[in-house]
């Protein structure tokens, strides 16, 4: 049965795979509690981190909090949103029968089919004490966005937004529940453990 039998009440990392350039490694970590969503970007070139990031967050989350999850969302186009979605929704436990027909017809109207797997998705987060989402590479900020749980939102519970760009130009100014760093010469250690504290 593949992803589809998966235990609805057990965590979860789903990561894009080992980058072959070199990382910077953070050995250390920092837990941050927010009753709603939170946002974090961040800019610069491939290799600063987010992986890795994503891959502590989950450990320290998981040991702290039990019941939590990480995955990463294809941010390139409409369409593989829709596909990083699908397969979110089979390790969340989503019914086969609903996975499939939003498959087989998301080249059709994949923004509508986006929004509905939101719903679906959205009923089983709820039951996540903690989670990460990155959207990974995103180029257009403003079109991605909208698909993403929205900063401040309460309905979606203990959980963070990380945008991961090169392009650091569209990004919001810091406010209340978000937070941007720009690493265009790489991620230094003491601007990770800032980061990690906000997510």
């Amino acid at each position: 049965r593949g992803h589809y039998s998966l235990n609805l009440r057990r965590p979860f990392c789903i990561l894009s795979s080992e980058p072959s350039h070199e990382v910077i490694r953070h050995p250390q970590d920092a837990t941050h509690d927010q009753q709603t969503v939170s946002t974090a970007y961040i800019s610069g070139t491939p290799g600063c981190g987010k992986t890795r990031l994503g891959q502590e967050f989950f450990t320290t989350k998981r040991d702290i909090d039990g019941l939590t999850f990480v995955a990463t969302l294809n941010t390139e186009g409409i369409e593989t949103i829709a596909t990083s979605y699908i397969t979110l929704g089979k390790h969340l436990g989503i019914t086969r029968y609903s996975l499939k027909k939003l498959e087989t017809s998301r080249r059709e109207s994949p923004s509508e089919k986006i929004q509905y797997l939101k719903l679906l998705i959205l009923k089983k987060v709820r039951k996540f004490s903690k989670w990460l989402i990155i959207a990974d590479n995103v180029v257009a900020l403003r079109v991605v966005r909208i698909f993403l749980p929205q900063t401040s939102s309460e309905e979606w519970g203990h959980g963070q937004v990380l945008f991961t760009s090169l392009n650091g130009s569209s990004i919001p100014c810091n406010t209340k529940h978000t937070y941007h760093e720009s690493f265009s010469q790489g991620m230094e250690e003491d601007k990770a453990f800032n980061l990690l504290k906000c997510i």
